[in-house]
This record gives C-alpha cells, sequence and structure tokens, in this order.
C-alpha cells in the first residue's frame, strides 16, 4: 500500500488538470483558462493562464508570472487589472498561493524560521513545475520568462529567481522583501538575470530603506540590476504593473 502511495504520488507530480469552465471574473473571454497543478498530496496548486491577445500556433511567446500578496488570489488581481492583462501580446499566468488565508491565500508563514524556508521551498517547486508543464502546452518562449511578484509575492520572486537565474530572462519584485541570510551567498551566481525592483518611498511594511540598500549591494555585487520607485506606501497601481508589463517582450 506504501509503495502504491508513492508511485501515485510520484505520477500526480506530473500530472496537470485544466478546467474549461470559465469563472465569472473572467468576462466570457476564451483566453482565459484555470489550470491545477498537483504537487504531492495535499490539495492542487491552482493558476489563472491569460494567453496572447493575437496567438499564432507557430509562435513562441515570452511568459509573464505574477504572484499575489498575502490573503489575495490570482482572481483579485485578475478582476483589478483586467484590461491591462488581457490586452497583451505574451502569455500571462496568476498563481495562486498555497496557504489559505482569510477570503485568499498566502506564500509562506514567517513565524517561524523552519516553516519559512520549507515553504519557499514549496512555492519553488510549484512555479518550476508550472513552468515545465507551460512550455510543453502553451508555446512559451523559454528564453523569455519574467517572474514578478507584489509583496510577499515579491519576496518569493526574488527567492525563487536568485535560485534559478537561468530559468528566468528578468525578475521584478514589487514592493517586495529580501532575505539576505537566504540570498547573499548567490550574488555571484547571477549570470545575465535582469533584476528590475519596484518600490514604493513610502513603503513601511517592507521598508523603502531597506530595498534600497540591497540596491545598492547587488548593484555593487555586479547584478545587472535597476529600482524604480514611486510615491506610495505598501501598494501597487494598474501604471505600475503596466510598467513591468513593458519590459517583458
Amino acid at each position: 500500500m506504501v509503495r502504491l502511495l508513492r508511485l501515485a504520488g510520484a505520477l500526480m507530480l506530473t500530472m496537470m488538470a485544466v478546467v474549461a469552465p470559465a469563472h465569472s471574473d473572467d468576462g466570457g473571454n476564451d483566453r482565459i483558462v484555470h489550470g491545477d497543478l498537483q504537487i504531492g498530496f495535499g490539495d492542487p496548486s491552482h493558476f489563472i493562464l491569460i494567453k496572447p491577445k493575437t496567438p499564432i500556433s507557430q509562435k513562441k511567446w515570452p511568459l509573464f508570472i505574477f504572484m499575489h500578496g498575502q490573503g489575495w488570489s490570482p482572481e483579485n488581481v485578475l478582476r483589478t487589472n483586467y484590461e491591462l492583462l488581457t490586452q497583451q501580446d505574451f502569455n500571462i499566468v496568476l498563481p495562486q498561493a498555497p496557504t489559505r488565508q482569510g477570503d485568499g491565500f498566502s506564500w509562506y508563514d514567517r513565524q517561524d524560521r523552519n516553516q519559512f524556508v520549507a515553504d519557499l521551498g514549496q512555492d519553488e517547486k510549484f512555479i518550476q513545475r508550472m513552468i515545465d508543464r507551460l512550455i510543453e502546452t502553451d508555446n512559451v518562449d523559454s528564453s523569455k520568462i519574467v517572474l514578478s511578484g507584489f509583496s510577499q509575492g515579491g519576496r518569493v520572486a526574488f527567492f525563487v529567481g536568485f535560485r534559478n537565474p537561468t530559468l528566468f530572462s528578468e525578475i521584478a519584485p514589487i514592493a517586495g522583501g529580501y532575505d539576505s541570510d537566504l540570498l547573499d551567498g548567490r550574488l555571484d551566481d547571477l549570470g545575465m538575470l535582469r533584476i528590475n525592483i519596484f518600490h514604493g518611498t513610502m513603503d513601511d511594511r517592507n521598508s523603502f530603506e531597506d530595498m534600497r540598500k540591497t540596491y545598492i549591494k547587488l548593484k555593487q555585487a555586479g547584478a545587472n540590476v535597476t529600482l524604480t520607485t514611486y510615491p506610495l506606501g505598501h501598494t501597487y497601481t494598474t501604471e505600475i504593473l503596466n510598467r513591468v508589463l513593458r519590459s517583458v517582450d
């Protein structure tokens, strides 16, 4: 029985079920697809894929991944930025964090350090396997994959991007956090990875001053990094997201 369960788990790692019926947030748009990726024995990890505005079956398209903040969901992101996200000529995927929190979801728990690191590792595994599957099924150009996210999603973007610098052409954390103890040891291995940081100058949740110091450290280490600021607190606007999207293709 144990052996059968292990075999079932191994098979489940490679399976993805795409759910065809559109949610109410989709506006009847058939380019918006809901998918689930099974990792281990827990609940499936959900995501929303938005296909290119003018798809050409023979063309490979860039992929933009945007990870929501704590307590939010892919549906929240899509609803808030619907017009912007559905007008792009590349694939966009909105993954759902694994842990339910209130009406939304969370990427990690920082109260326990061991659990925090374990959660980040699980997030990394989810993102890696989601990308693998989308490359197989949705004409993704593997040389043009951009990883972005807001707040918690921005912290995950730093973690996953720095640990997998050849997987992404760019990471673009928005109001995120940087964990020096986990990532400073990887500064010599970033290669050509572009790091485009977006952060509000009045952010007091993920301190702007801390991020400014991180930017200076990355710059001094020779990283290909930019810092774009905006006069807001711990938030972002559709215009800021649009500025992030402009760098994708």
